[in-house]
């Protein structure tokens, strides 16, 4: 079983009615239960994360839209990025990868 995927287990255990959102590389993923949810709500493609966990996402460079989206139909959602675990302000979390990425290009 992946580190991934017993983290999300974790946290649906701690919380079920939360969509997690895990940073992975350029892109923010949903696994499993989440993942159908959000491809149901938003049309995202469904794809494998191995043989036996599914994932949908979205690129980083789309987080600010998806959030959005997320709060205007009310729907409860986490950021998980390794790098500060839990996201606790979603607003000072986007500025803050906006100005990494602006100082990475």
């Amino acid at each position: 079983m992946s580190k991934l995927y017993e983290k999300y287990l974790q946290l649906k255990k701690e919380n079920n009615n939360t969509i997690y959102l895990f940073k992975s590389g350029i892109f923010y993923i949903s696994i499993q239960e989440d993942a159908e949810f959000l491809a149901n709500e938003f049309s995202f493609k469904i794809t494998n994360l191995n043989e036996e966990i599914t994932k949908c996402g979205f690129p980083q460079t789309r987080l600010g839209y998806y959030i959005q989206r997320l709060q205007e139909k009310n729907i409860k959602f986490q950021i998980i990025d390794p790098k500060y675990e839990k996201v606790q302000n979603n607003e000072d979390y986007i500025n803050n990868e906006n100005i990494k990425r602006i100082i990475n290009e």
